[in-house]
């Protein structure tokens, strides 16, 4: 039965390019096998199966910010999610890439210690469908900044384990999954109004929660930002005594791991 035999002929050609310095190898589907990586150059990498990841090992010398850019050849609807990952296995940042914003290259920017780190890309979706495989190559560029004063640094899941911020300083932070919980944490020496800015660098419909705490953890104030609200930026302002407080930042929509 030819009913659904493609017609005509289809044609290729074979080429080797001396330069592979910034291609990936499979096999690479794991942390033992991961590729070495080197800062400031662009790498191509491409899923070859829904069940296929990629993983890539950079080492870091010194406390510094850890700039990921991610870019896809396509506009993928069925995308890719990329994770930067500390040597325990941690989740220290995540995105999911797809559409014209992949294919336009966004930047994940994660605060890190001097060790060892992996970034793991694998398809957005854990469907074992192929139909849902990302097409086309992805590109990334792993850079380390120097200051690295104002990015969120984790693990900061929990009051006790929260980043001390300054005032009149603009933060970075970003979540790693539905469960991550970002604390920061900060001392008032007197009577005041405190005005947190909130803002997202992109329009989001899943956007974040954040709730500013006393120290015994009473929510003193709390917002939802979402969509263009956020992304063009909200104030949330309280009246304080002196004392230490906390902001706590999450996810709208909440799932336990």
């Amino acid at each position: 039965m030819k009913v659904f035999l493609p017609d005509g002929a289809y044609f290729f050609t074979l080429t080797l390019v001396d330069d592979f310095s910034s291609v990936e190898f499979e096999l690479n589907d794991s942390v033992e096998a991961s590729q070495v990586v080197n800062f400031n150059t662009a790498y191509e990498g491409q899923l070859s199966g829904m069940s296929d990841v990629d993983y890539y090992k950079v080492t870091v010398d010194e406390t510094a910010k850890l700039a990921l850019v991610f870019q896809s050849e396509l506009s993928e609807g069925n995308g890719w999610q990329y994770e930067l990952l500390s040597e325990a296995g941690s989740v220290l940042g995540a995105s999911f890439c797809n559409f014209t914003d992949c294919q336009n290259g966004e930047t994940l920017s994660v605060g890190v210690q001097s060790g060892t780190y992996y970034l793991k890309v694998h398809p957005e979706t854990d469907s074992v469908n192929e139909s849902f495989l990302p097409d086309g190559a992805y590109f990334f560029t792993v850079t380390v900044v120097d200051d690295f004063s104002t990015v969120e640094f984790e693990p900061n899941n929990s009051a006790e384990a929260s980043q001390v911020v300054e005032f009149n300083t603009a933060y970075e932070g970003q979540l790693s999954s539905m469960s991550d919980v970002d604390y920061y944490t900060f001392a008032i020496d007197k009577t005041a109004k405190l005005a947190i800015s909130f803002q997202s660098e992109l329009r989001e419909g899943n956007g974040w929660q954040y709730e500013l705490l006393s120290e015994a953890g009473s929510v003193l104030g709390a917002s939802v930002c979402d969509f263009t609200d956020c992304e063009n930026g909200e104030t949330l302002s309280v009246g304080v005594q002196s004392g230490t407080y906390y902001l706590k930042s999450a996810s709208r929509i909440r799932f336990s791991k």
